[in-house]
């Protein structure tokens, strides 16, 4: 593509090469800032303290690792927050309802879940409503802002919703 001269735009995954050569450039949002804005959400949900399961993206993608690096980034901070689980469930609603059933089987005591993006939100709060557990009584978040996830916001089911082309975080009203 450089060679015959045709632009080359990146979206939303950067190369791993620093140093990009003319007329190639890359968009993408500031995943770890993502991270950072949606994990004090999380953090004031919790009051602080309790057990957090983290739902990653596909763990090849630049902003899994980002927004990870951001949530964790927060999480040192609050000495009363410990990562219970990590695991990827690749940005999919129906892998993330697995996962969370998995979570909930293995009896593990989740007080909130960080997913690295809406879809995985939403299914952990379809698992949670299987399983008979209202998601309001849980801590979750998301980043993205998708219209399904601000609908849960509404419904109350997911506590945080991050925007990534923006430095805000909404939150449900208890």
């Amino acid at each position: 593509m450089v060679k015959s001269g045709i632009p080359l735009v990146y979206v939303n995954r950067a190369p791993d090469q620093k140093q990009l050569p003319e007329k190639v450039v890359v968009v993408v949002s500031d995943h770890v800032l993502s991270g950072r804005l949606e994990m004090p959400e999380i953090a004031k949900c919790l009051n602080g303290k309790g057990n957090v399961a983290i739902m990653l993206g596909e763990l090849a993608s630049n902003a899994t690792q980002d927004r990870t690096k951001g949530n964790k980034e927060v999480i040192a901070k609050y000495l009363g927050i410990k990562v219970v689980q990590e695991q990827t469930a690749n940005y999919r609603r129906n892998q993330a309802i697995d996962l969370m059933n998995n979570w909930l089987q293995s009896g593990t005591k989740i007080d909130g879940v960080v997913a690295n993006n809406d879809e995985m939100a939403i299914g952990a709060i379809i698992a949670l409503q299987q399983a008979g557990i209202a998601p309001n009584d849980k801590c979750i978040g998301g980043i993205d802002a998708t219209p399904d996830a601000l609908a849960e916001m509404t419904k109350g089911n997911l506590y945080a919703g991050c925007q990534r082309a923006g430095p805000e975080c909404g939150r449900r009203r208890d």
